[in-house]
């Protein structure tokens, strides 16, 4: 098998989520006790993070029951467009898995439940429509092994992980393309979990591949702190861990099929915990101010669980698509343009997409603009959802060469705020977002600058 060794030392711009137009994008995010009325609080926060993830597949861990799924689904996933469908959940007690599926790219063919000694293990069969992978049938398993350090516990992981092991071995073939994810609560490579799970065996049908290929131990190492997922909170409130991060305990596993595949396998340097830019050891995801993911993420990050989403791409290999820009700056010359600047961090970008989302009281009583029903100056019919009391929308503004670095928006109007990100592209697909820049227009000729960072 092919080894993808995790780069500790690669630089921040190059985790700020490249992303492939052809490639199969999955998430698996612990969603925290999930239910229903229960966790309405929750959904603007889930909300601004899938909205920046917006994956093909998403298998959730800790979603409480068939209320819970609907709300994720309909007041998160399509709050603005019906892009996503679920799989068949079942409503047990306890809390549960669930996928979501983008019905464009990805066909739903059957779910089924693999008992164990302790939570169920989901597994899920699907067919990719388009793009790399087309066609292929691509098996997706989630788990939620035992927590704690206790020897029960473990012993219940260990047991847990040769029952997985086992039902993989006789469901598959050599060959079939089939990954495991969620959370497994492992402190690293000597736990007896991960050696049940990945060990050459007699039988290695089922026999699963970290593609980080990380190695020793990752609970509370800081020099693997890039890889950590729980917990997004340095300081208890309300339920969930603290802490900060220092556990990778969400995990992708991949079969060696996907491993030696030449034409869809996993794509280097795709796997990533969402929001974690390594400088975030023991603290929490937001202090201080994060590097990959905009101080506005960051926040919704935190309150809406206390794991990070990871993130895997499924693909044809090589053909890179650029890193992406940083430091975009808006300032308002006037009420009627706003600059824009920005930091060229790629040599293989063939050019630049804009986007703005803008703010409006239109709905509120106070003032009215095109903000509201109907989009935002220059930029008309752009769908609206309301956010935190205001409207904000993001729709892309321009499309510009490689090698822009600077661009002046002339659509704007005076008294209004809006919000702009930058993300290269080229054959291979897009990079991941800018910081988010943020500036309010004026009536008087004075101009304003603010950075998001």
């Amino acid at each position: 098998m092919k080894k993808h060794i995790l780069k500790i030392g690669l630089t921040l711009l190059i985790m700020l989520l490249p992303t492939s137009m052809l490639a199969v994008k999955i998430v698996s995010w612990n969603v925290l006790d999930f239910y229903g009325a229960l966790s309405t609080d929750r959904i603007e926060d889930f909300r601004a993070v899938m909205d920046e993830l917006q994956p093909d597949i998403l298998i959730v861990q800790d979603i409480g029951d068939a209320e819970g799924v609907n709300l994720f689904l309909n007041d998160v996933l399509n709050h603005s467009k019906k892009l996503y469908r679920k799989a068949k959940f079942t409503n047990q007690d306890g809390t549960q898995s669930a996928l979501f599926y983008n019905k464009k790219t990805i066909k739903f063919n059957s779910v089924e439940e693999i008992t164990t000694l302790s939570r169920s293990v989901w597994g899920y069969k699907v067919k990719i429509r388009k793009g790399e992978g087309k066609g292929k049938l691509l098996y997706l398993y989630s788990v939620h092994l035992a927590e704690g350090t206790t020897a029960a516990a473990k012993n219940s992981r260990d047991a847990d992980a040769e029952l997985i092991r086992d039902y993989l071995n006789n469901k598959h073939k050599s060959g079939d393309y089939f990954l495991v994810c969620g959370t497994f609560n492992l402190a690293g490579v000597a736990d007896t979990a991960f050696k049940k799970l990945t060990a050459d065996a007699n039988i290695n049908n089922g026999r699963l591949y970290d593609p980080l290929d990380l190695p020793g131990k990752w609970h509370r190492k800081k020099k693997v702190a890039i890889t950590h997922t729980e917990s997004t909170r340095r300081i208890k409130s309300g339920m969930g861990a603290s802490g900060g991060l220092d556990d990778r305990y969400d995990n992708f596993f991949i079969s060696e099929g996907i491993a030696e595949d030449k034409k869809f396998t996993y794509k280097d340097d795709s796997y990533v915990a969402y929001g974690n830019d390594g400088k975030h050891f023991k603290k929490a995801v937001t202090t201080p101010a994060n590097k990959v993911v905009s101080q506005d993420v960051a926040e919704a990050l935190y309150r809406a669980s206390d794991h990070l989403p990871i993130i895997i791409e499924l693909g044809e290999p090589g053909g890179d698509p650029p890193i992406a820009p940083s430091e975009l700056t808006a300032e308002a010359l006037s009420s009627a343009t706003v600059k824009l600047d920005w930091k060229d961090n790629s040599d293989n970008e063939d050019g630049f997409h804009l986007y703005r989302a803008g703010d409006c009281l239109g709905c509120h009583g106070e003032s009215h603009c095109s903000g509201c029903h109907g989009g935002f100056p220059g930029i008309p019919n752009s769908p609206v959802h309301e956010m935190g009391g205001h409207y904000h929308s993001w729709a892309q503004l321009q499309t510009m060469n490689s090698n822009v670095k600077t661009y002046n928006d002339s659509s704007v109007s005076g008294g209004v705020t809006y919000k702009y990100k930058v993300r290269a592209f080229n054959s291979a697909g897009n990079s991941g977002y800018s910081n988010t820049a943020t500036v309010k227009t004026n009536t008087a000729s004075a101009s304003s600058k603010n950075q998001e960072k």
